[in-house]
């Protein structure tokens, strides 16, 4: 937590500023890894945010209000209708004084479709189909880049390299799901591209 909180945002803002505007200039995205993930979902017209702890004019004017620290991501609203294929999560997720350590999302037709995993897995499905909203629909894709943060913590969406998914609510990114019940894990190993570009090479942040 220390070693990820210290990282200055002028540090790696150049980073951080390349991340946002490949994801703003782009529209398909593609995620698979070793361990059964093969996932897509378009970004087409949408706008990126970027959480580096400090919220200064330029986040005002993209409605990205809060900030935190430890910082490091940028993230993005899909469209919500867009996503396919399956995510097997490989990262450990606190969530309810539970870790989530097996997670598997199938999406068809931009629906979430199929949910398995270890027994907190199960636990967090029931509270799932108690909630409300577009739980359904995928919310957001998040891409970690503080190069100090560790994953298997709160804070596994900010590692560098890190790619995390979220379903539900996302209008704080612009997006069109309302509130809804919402959950965000994490991929360590991944590999991500951005209209068939590599980003993310086996969970390690490719920048130009």
């Amino acid at each position: 937590m220390t070693a990820a909180s210290v990282v200055p945002a002028t540090k790696h803002s150049a980073d951080w500023r390349r991340l946002a505007s490949l994801l703003m200039t782009s529209e398909h995205v593609h995620i698979t890894d070793g361990g059964g993930t093969d996932f897509e979902f378009s970004i087409r017209g949408r706008r990126p945010q970027v959480f580096d702890g400090v919220v200064d004019d330029e986040d005002i004017a993209a409605g990205a209000l809060d900030a935190a620290v430890p910082a490091g991501n940028v993230a993005i609203a899909p469209l919500e209708d867009s996503a396919n294929g399956i995510i097997a999560f490989d990262v450990p997720q606190a969530w309810s004084g539970r870790s989530i350590k097996k997670l598997r999302w199938e999406f068809s037709g931009g629906r979430l479709t199929s949910w398995s995993g270890d027994k907190n897995a199960e636990v967090l499905h029931q509270a799932w189909e108690k909630g409300a909203g577009a739980k359904d629909r995928i919310g957001s894709l998040s891409i970690g880049v503080n190069p100090r943060a560790e994953l298997g913590f709160l804070q596994n969406p900010i590692v560098r390299g890190a790619v995390s998914i979220s379903t539900g609510g996302n209008e704080d990114l612009g997006g069109a799901n309302g509130f809804a019940f919402g959950h965000q894990q994490t991929l360590g190993s991944a590999n991500l591209t951005l209209d068939g570009k590599p980003i993310v090479k086996a969970g390690k942040l490719l920048l130009p």
